[in-house]
């Protein structure tokens, strides 16, 4: 591979996955300078990363899909642009694909979650997946099961690609109160689906226990969050908080919860277990490349149910399971550091 290379990304980054994703390919001595394409500015303090912001007509949604691959081809001319890399399929993996093949740059398509997978599975966009595949040099998928997945339907130039976590950063901090029983990091959506956690929650505070709740994030469902909030009269119980400054949770929590429908491998898990909380998480996309049942963390398998039983074991005898906290972080700074 050529050295000094000049990279343009299309994705939706949060601030957490640039610091992930991007700044460790600009630590390599190969690239020159990176560009990320994002609808809205966001600064990065690495000189080798730079944020291009899209024209506002081009944040209308109907625009931003039509006309978001254009503006890219012009941008990969102006900054001489090797190689183009995206992020996830629509619209991010669809505009690369589309300019890439005007301007015959080389792209690399990268899978953070199931969502490519889900699209496959409908016959009406399985063609253009397959298409943006076929043409991509490589494929970076999350972990083991994706890549299998993959190659199972005949794509053979996958490759594992985990995210990373700066273990100096993200570290446990003991002599810290904890303020909170339990924590939610990500998405306010329904395949994310935090409501359900609430829920469990819930429970636990009409069963009499005297416990704590920080939900960590944004998006469609914070109404239907604050409206269940309200209802069950647990206002003095729960935390919503918009932040991307998740350390300071994170260092006064306890258990970390999750619920999702579908996931890669979700940063803010990793987080999470380098920070030495218990995690309760389920063994969706591949989640069970890193957690072990019991050993460095809890899986459920996403019923209410379970995920009540598993919140009430972990908070009930968290002071018991130190050596699952402390695998949890060891498991980070082998794998994922």
């Amino acid at each position: 591979m050529q050295s000094n290379l000049r990279i343009l990304v299309f994705a939706l980054l949060k601030p957490s996955q640039i610091d992930y994703k991007i700044i460790p390919l600009s630590n390599s001595p190969q690239v020159n300078k990176i560009y990320i394409l994002r609808k809205n500015p966001i600064f990065v303090n690495n000189t080798k990363v730079e944020c291009i912001t899209l024209p506002r007509i081009l944040r209308l949604r109907p625009f931003y899909w039509i006309f978001t691959s254009i503006y890219g081809v012009w941008q990969i001319k102006k900054k001489k642009v090797d190689l183009i890399i995206c992020y996830n399929i629509f619209p991010h993996g669809f505009n690369a694909f589309v300019a890439s093949l005007i301007t015959r740059k080389p792209l690399i398509f990268a899978e953070i979650n199931e969502d490519t997978i889900n699209y496959y599975k409908k016959f009406y966009t399985r063609f253009i997946i397959r298409s943006i595949l076929n043409h991509a040099k490589i494929i970076l998928v999350p972990g083991s099961r994706t890549k299998e997945y993959w190659e199972n339907a005949g794509f053979h130039k996958t490759c594992i690609l985990h995210s990373t976590i700066n273990t100096d950063i993200y570290s446990p901090a003991n002599e810290i109160c904890k303020k909170y029983d339990f924590i939610y990091i990500g998405e306010f959506d329904k395949n994310k689906r935090p409501d359900v956690i609430l829920d469990c929650f819930s429970e636990i505070i009409k069963d009499g226990y005297n416990a704590t709740l920080c939900l960590l994030g944004f998006g469609m469902l914070k109404k239907k969050l604050i409206e269940n909030i309200a209802r069950n009269r647990i206002q003095d119980s729960v935390n919503i908080i918009k932040t991307n400054a998740v350390l300071p949770y994170l260092r006064q929590s306890k258990i970390f919860v999750m619920s999702s429908l579908s996931e890669g491998i979700p940063c803010s898990l990793l987080e999470a277990m380098a920070c030495e909380l218990v995690v309760l998480i389920p063994p969706v996309g591949d989640i069970a490349d890193v957690i072990k049942n019991r050993e460095n963390g809890f899986l459920h398998n996403n019923a209410i149910e379970d995920i009540y039983k598993q919140m009430l074991i972990a908070y009930n005898n968290f002071t018991t399971l130190e050596d699952m906290r402390i695998n949890a972080r060891r498991t980070i700074i082998n794998e994922h550091s």
